[in-house]
């Protein structure tokens, strides 16, 4: 029989003993640093939070500047964050019903930057749910297009071409706007459903305004027919009209935009107008 000496006995526990010393040590390391990453991550958060939190109303206006500073400055840091961070701001925006419209605002922009594409399922559903509050469906509305471009040219299409939406939603110009810069990078064409806004009259102002400045920077003979329709319109409509007029003038080359305002002013019944288009010939044309 084999018999093992005390010495050697314990020489084998001291070696079977050595690689399970080191595991514990790896795990108490790899424990530590997510403690000490989590406890990185909730300090920025908080950082977030308090630049986020707007001073009291009666402020000095140099308290308030610094204050839109401040928060210009962590929200464009917080942007590149990552996502870990991006899920800390959007559980905190769920949980925290209550907070300053301000702080629920700056909470949703860091969300959805820091998770991208993965967040547009509940951008979409903040945007569409009645009764939510505007401005963060309208924020909503403006992300999807930011990081979820596609989806975000399917949802709202349909809605800024309707001159006659269903239910409660976000300012039109701020669906337009949000649907063309969603197109622009997808690489998109715009021009028919900005010719059907800008030219429909049934469309709210404000929408056929935005429609005209965004046709406006698309070149070729479409948008240019577009624009000369409207300003010759007769529905009486002088705003809309001014527009068409200003995005002619900065987009046609001046031989071309003085001979249109030439032709039309000669035509013109409206006093006021015809004003207008005197005072831009004046301006621009020699």
């Amino acid at each position: 029989m084999h018999v093992t000496s005390p010495q050697a006995a314990s020489a084998r526990r001291a070696l079977a003993a050595a690689p399970l010393a080191a595991l514990l040590l790896f795990f108490h390391a790899a424990c530590a640093e997510q403690v000490e990453g989590a406890s990185v991550q909730t300090a920025k958060l908080q950082q977030l939070v308090d630049a986020l939190d707007p001073p009291p109303p009666d402020s000095t206006s140099d308290i308030k500047n610094a204050y839109y500073v401040r928060r210009r400055e962590v929200l464009a840091e917080m942007r590149r964050a990552g996502p870990e961070l991006g899920a800390m701001a959007l559980q905190l925006f769920d949980e925290r019903k209550d907070a300053k419209p301000q702080i629920r605002l700056g909470l949703l922009e860091v969300a959805a930057i820091n998770l991208g594409e993965e967040i547009a399922p509940r951008l979409t559903e903040i945007f569409q749910t009645y009764g939510e509050d505007l401005g963060e469906r309208r924020l909503a509305c403006e992300l999807l297009a930011e990081v979820a471009p596609l989806r975000a040219v399917e949802l709202l299409q349909p809605l800024i071409v309707d001159a006659r939406p269903r239910g409660t939603l976000p300012p039109g110009e701020a669906m337009i706007q949000a649907w063309s810069r969603a197109c622009l990078a997808l690489g998109r064409d715009r021009t028919d459903v900005l010719l059907r806004i800008s030219t429909d009259i049934y469309q709210d102002d404000r929408n056929r305004t935005v429609g005209i400045e965004l046709l406006g920077q698309i070149e070729g003979p479409l948008p240019r027919q577009a624009l000369e329709t409207v300003l010759v319109e007769s529905t009486g409509n002088g705003y809309v009209r001014r527009k068409a007029a200003q995005a002619l003038r900065d987009t046609l080359p001046q031989e071309d935009a003085c001979e249109i305002f030439e032709r039309v002013i000669g035509l013109e019944a409206d006093d006021n107008f015809q004003r207008f288009l005197a005072d831009l010939i004046e301006r621009n044309c020699p």
